[in-house]
């Protein structure tokens, strides 16, 4: 493939940078539509009448996109910890745009969806904490809130967005924060990341981006797929990456990511013999659980990971295979070490049932235990 002139003054640019360890801002070729812009939002990520959660909202073009792609049909609670007055003029200008208003905001901290304001400014007003003894029984009657009434339920929202939350929280608030994304979003339900990731580690004190002093955090590329997976997301994946750094720092390249990652992979397996085929055209993969699926192999699978195989984003690679035999679930083996690593046809068509295929750990067809 040839490369433009323009690429290759980049790719020089760029090259200069790394090998002299020096900075570089392409801020302005980089970014022509807001801090994130409405590409980094792909088509489709929101369908019409989703439940959407905003979690950073001072970026009207992201809120935009997303009360866009949602409709009037959709809903938006949009998070924010610092005071939208500064966007309330564009926010007013948006709902003239679209012609309806789909969005309400909350003030809060990015990372905690249970506390209600409104409750926990009505609980301070009326409560006088005087000792140690006041001040517990505070925080008791705010823990209640928080479990009996959360701000955000669990399991209500269809998508949830994070606008450049990541990099606003340390590390250990960043963990917090995806695990109150999972706990709000439904099974099924998919996380977006919009942020901003490294090419190599990088140490405080961070630089300031589009005017932005308010960074704390700026993971590594490969690193935050190992967040999103410790706090039990499934379906990683690296949806956009910009052409071009917004920053080179010190020779590290600061580039715009959006990641999309899923829950749903909790649960029990039950064995209901059904089976799926890679279709390629990598020789074999791995999914977030660590079953490999070799190209065109019939692999055994339990009925959970036969339905997420069957949903997005892994719907179009694999071919999936039903067992003929239904077998209710109250009847239905746990998918354990007795299952075999590929499915016997004969299982498929219901002439063996997932109770005389064998063990898994003597079958000449399996590559060892599940």
């Amino acid at each position: 493939m040839q490369t433009s002139n323009a690429a290759r003054l980049q790719h020089l640019a760029l090259r200069i940078a790394a090998r002299d360890g020096t900075g570089l801002d392409l801020t302005p070729q980089s970014n022509s539509k807001g801090p994130l812009g409405n590409e980094y939002l792909p088509d489709n990520t929101i369908q019409p009448g989703d439940h959407v959660v905003l979690i950073g909202a001072v970026d009207v073009n992201t809120l935009a996109t997303v009360a866009g792609q949602c409709t009037a049909t959709g809903s938006i609670l949009a998070i924010e910890s610092n005071d939208i007055a500064s966007v309330q003029e564009q926010i007013l200008q948006l709902e003239q745009d679209l012609g309806y208003r789909n969005w309400r905001f909350e003030e809060t901290e990015l990372d905690d969806l249970s506390t209600n304001p409104g409750m926990a400014s009505n609980l301070l007003s009326s409560w006088t904490i005087q000792d140690l003894q006041d001040y517990r029984e505070f925080q008791a009657n705010l823990s209640q809130q928080r479990s009996d009434n959360p701000l955000v339920p669990s399991e209500s929202a269809d998508v949830v967005v994070l606008d450049w939350a990541v990099n606003r929280l340390s590390a250990a608030r960043v963990k917090t924060l995806l695990e109150e994304a999972f706990r709000i979003l439904r099974r099924g339900g998919k996380l977006v990341v919009l942020s901003l990731l490294a090419d190599e580690p990088m140490s405080e004190p961070f630089p300031s981006i589009l005017d932005r002093p308010d960074l704390r955090c700026i993971p590594v590329e490969a690193e935050i797929v190992t967040v999103l997976s410790e706090a039990g997301y499934y379906g990683m994946q690296y949806a956009k990456r910009s052409d071009l750094p917004l920053k080179v720092v010190a020779g590290i390249e600061l580039r715009l990511f959006t990641m999309e990652a899923y829950k749903g992979k909790q649960g029990i397996c039950l064995d209901h013999g059904h089976a799926v085929i890679y279709r390629g055209p990598w020789q074999a993969v791995f999914d977030d659980d660590g079953h490999r699926y070799v190209r065109g192999e019939r692999v055994a699978v339990c009925e959970k990971t036969y339905e997420i195989l069957n949903r997005i984003p892994y719907q179009n690679e694999f071919m999936t295979v039903p067992c003929y035999l239904e077998i209710p679930a109250d009847q239905a083996p746990l998918f354990d070490c007795n299952t075999p690593t590929l499915r016997d046809p004969q299982v498929t068509k219901g002439k063996k049932t997932v109770f005389e295929q064998g063990d898994c750990c003597n079958s000449t067809a399996s590559s060892g235990c599940c």
